[in-house]
Protein backbone atom coordinates (compact mmCIF):
# COMPACT_ATOMS: atom_id res chain seq x y z
CA UNK A 1 0.00 0.00 0.00
CA UNK A 2 2.87 2.39 0.79
CA UNK A 3 4.42 1.85 -2.64
CA UNK A 4 1.18 2.19 -4.58
CA UNK A 5 -0.62 4.96 -2.66
CA UNK A 6 0.22 8.36 -4.19
CA UNK A 7 0.42 10.23 -0.87
CA UNK A 8 -0.97 9.58 2.56
CA UNK A 9 -2.73 12.42 4.29
CA UNK A 10 -1.64 12.79 7.89
CA UNK A 11 -5.05 11.54 9.04
CA UNK A 12 -4.43 8.30 7.09
CA UNK A 13 -1.02 7.90 8.72
CA UNK A 14 -2.66 8.41 12.12
CA UNK A 15 -5.41 5.86 11.41
CA UNK A 16 -3.08 3.20 10.05
CA UNK A 17 -0.59 3.76 12.86
CA UNK A 18 -3.40 3.40 15.41
CA UNK A 19 -4.35 0.02 13.89
CA UNK A 20 -0.77 -1.23 14.06
CA UNK A 21 -0.43 0.05 17.64
CA UNK A 22 -3.56 -1.83 18.70
CA UNK A 23 -2.07 -4.99 17.24
CA UNK A 24 1.24 -4.38 19.01
CA UNK A 25 -0.55 -3.68 22.27
CA UNK A 26 -2.23 -7.09 22.02
CA UNK A 27 0.98 -8.91 21.02
CA UNK A 28 2.94 -7.29 23.86
CA UNK A 29 0.16 -7.97 26.40
CA UNK A 30 0.43 -11.67 25.54
CA UNK A 31 4.14 -11.54 26.33
CA UNK A 32 5.67 -11.48 22.85
CA UNK A 33 7.82 -9.17 20.73
CA UNK A 34 7.23 -9.39 16.98
CA UNK A 35 10.91 -8.69 16.16
CA UNK A 36 10.36 -8.16 12.42
CA UNK A 37 7.71 -5.47 12.10
CA UNK A 38 7.94 -3.90 8.65
CA UNK A 39 5.47 -2.88 5.93
CA UNK A 40 5.55 -6.27 4.21
CA UNK A 41 4.49 -7.92 7.48
CA UNK A 42 1.40 -5.76 7.75
CA UNK A 43 -1.47 -7.01 5.61
CA UNK A 44 -4.17 -4.73 4.21
CA UNK A 45 -7.78 -5.92 4.17
CA UNK A 46 -10.85 -4.17 2.73
CA UNK A 47 -13.22 -2.84 5.35
CA UNK A 48 -17.01 -2.68 5.40
CA UNK A 49 -17.40 0.01 8.06
CA UNK A 50 -16.53 3.10 6.00
CA UNK A 51 -12.78 2.97 6.61
CA UNK A 52 -10.94 2.24 3.37
CA UNK A 53 -9.08 -0.73 4.86
CA UNK A 54 -7.95 -2.59 7.96
CA UNK A 55 -4.36 -3.51 8.79
CA UNK A 56 -3.26 -6.72 10.48
CA UNK A 57 0.21 -7.68 11.68
CA UNK A 58 1.46 -11.00 10.27
CA UNK A 59 4.53 -13.25 10.10
CA UNK A 60 5.41 -14.14 13.67
CA UNK A 61 8.26 -16.43 12.62
CA UNK A 62 10.89 -14.35 14.44
CA UNK A 63 8.76 -13.38 17.44
CA UNK A 64 10.34 -13.80 20.86
CA UNK A 65 9.50 -13.36 24.49
CA UNK A 66 10.98 -10.17 25.99
CA UNK A 67 14.42 -10.85 27.40
CA UNK A 68 14.66 -14.20 25.62
CA UNK A 69 18.22 -15.24 25.05
CA UNK A 70 19.06 -15.51 21.39
CA UNK A 71 22.16 -16.65 19.60
CA UNK A 72 24.63 -14.21 18.09
CA UNK A 73 23.26 -14.97 14.64
CA UNK A 74 19.81 -13.57 15.56
CA UNK A 75 20.95 -9.98 15.39
CA UNK A 76 20.79 -9.96 11.60
CA UNK A 77 17.92 -12.35 10.90
CA UNK A 78 15.28 -9.63 11.03
CA UNK A 79 15.24 -6.77 8.54
CA UNK A 80 18.04 -4.41 9.66
CA UNK A 81 16.50 -1.20 8.35
CA UNK A 82 13.53 -1.66 10.74
CA UNK A 83 15.50 -2.87 13.76
CA UNK A 84 16.18 -0.76 16.83
CA UNK A 85 19.76 0.16 17.77
CA UNK A 86 19.76 -2.09 20.84
CA UNK A 87 18.58 -5.09 18.84
CA UNK A 88 20.89 -4.55 15.89
CA UNK A 89 24.01 -3.62 17.86
CA UNK A 90 23.76 -5.84 20.96
CA UNK A 91 20.90 -8.24 20.19
CA UNK A 92 18.65 -6.98 23.00
CA UNK A 93 15.04 -8.19 22.68
CA UNK A 94 12.20 -6.19 24.20
CA UNK A 95 8.91 -4.58 23.25
CA UNK A 96 10.79 -1.34 22.56
CA UNK A 97 12.22 -3.03 19.46
CA UNK A 98 8.74 -3.18 17.89
CA UNK A 99 8.08 0.46 18.75
CA UNK A 100 11.24 1.54 16.93
CA UNK A 101 10.11 -0.52 13.92
CA UNK A 102 6.70 1.16 14.04
CA UNK A 103 8.42 4.55 13.89
CA UNK A 104 10.30 3.39 10.79
CA UNK A 105 6.99 2.40 9.18
CA UNK A 106 5.47 5.81 9.99
CA UNK A 107 8.45 7.56 8.39
CA UNK A 108 7.99 5.39 5.31
CA UNK A 109 4.27 6.19 5.11
CA UNK A 110 5.03 9.91 5.25
CA UNK A 111 8.09 10.06 2.98
CA UNK A 112 7.70 6.99 0.72
CA UNK A 113 11.30 6.14 1.63
CA UNK A 114 12.79 3.89 4.25
CA UNK A 115 14.13 5.77 7.23
CA UNK A 116 17.72 5.05 6.28
CA UNK A 117 17.31 6.00 2.63
CA UNK A 118 19.36 4.08 0.11
CA UNK A 119 22.01 2.85 2.55
CA UNK A 120 22.86 -0.82 2.17
CA UNK A 121 21.84 -3.05 5.06
CA UNK A 122 25.48 -3.80 5.88
CA UNK A 123 26.05 -0.06 6.49
CA UNK A 124 23.09 0.17 8.89
CA UNK A 125 25.08 -1.34 11.75
CA UNK A 126 27.50 1.57 11.51
CA UNK A 127 24.61 4.06 11.51
CA UNK A 128 23.08 2.37 14.53
CA UNK A 129 26.40 2.44 16.41
CA UNK A 130 26.53 6.19 15.78
CA UNK A 131 22.99 6.53 17.15
CA UNK A 132 23.79 4.50 20.26
CA UNK A 133 26.92 6.57 20.83
CA UNK A 134 24.82 9.73 20.54
CA UNK A 135 26.67 10.96 17.45
CA UNK A 136 23.63 11.31 15.24
CA UNK A 137 19.95 12.10 15.43
CA UNK A 138 17.09 10.39 13.66
CA UNK A 139 15.88 12.63 10.88
CA UNK A 140 12.15 13.29 11.15
CA UNK A 141 10.01 14.08 8.10
CA UNK A 142 9.70 17.85 7.76
CA UNK A 143 6.17 17.58 6.37
CA UNK A 144 4.87 15.94 9.56
CA UNK A 145 3.00 18.02 12.15
CA UNK A 146 4.69 18.85 15.47
CA UNK A 147 2.50 16.21 17.16
CA UNK A 148 3.64 13.68 14.57
CA UNK A 149 7.30 14.57 15.13
CA UNK A 150 6.82 14.26 18.89
CA UNK A 151 5.19 10.86 18.36
CA UNK A 152 8.21 9.72 16.33
CA UNK A 153 10.59 11.06 18.99
CA UNK A 154 8.82 8.76 21.48
CA UNK A 155 9.31 5.82 19.06
CA UNK A 156 12.96 6.67 18.39
CA UNK A 157 14.09 7.25 21.97
CA UNK A 158 17.60 5.76 22.01
CA UNK A 159 17.26 4.34 25.53
CA UNK A 160 14.78 1.44 25.12
CA UNK A 161 13.73 1.81 28.78
CA UNK A 162 12.50 5.33 28.01
CA UNK A 163 10.89 4.48 24.67
CA UNK A 164 7.11 4.67 24.91
CA UNK A 165 5.02 1.50 24.88
CA UNK A 166 2.18 0.74 22.46
CA UNK A 167 -0.35 1.56 25.21
CA UNK A 168 1.32 4.90 25.90
CA UNK A 169 1.49 5.75 22.19
CA UNK A 170 -2.22 5.00 21.74
CA UNK A 171 -2.83 7.92 24.12
CA UNK A 172 -0.40 10.26 22.35
CA UNK A 173 -2.17 13.32 20.85
CA UNK A 174 -1.00 12.33 17.35
CA UNK A 175 -2.98 9.08 17.61
CA UNK A 176 -5.70 9.92 20.13
CA UNK A 177 -7.01 12.98 18.23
Amino acid sequence: MIKHHPNFEEIDVQNYTRMILKGLQCIHAKGYVHCDLKPSNVLVFPSKDGCPCRLKITDFGLSKEPGETVGEQYKFHATPRYMSPESLVIGQIGVALDIWSLGCIVVEMVTKKTMWGDHKDDYLGELMCQLVAGNDDVLLPESLSEEGKDFLNKCFEIDPRKRWTASMLLNHPFIAS
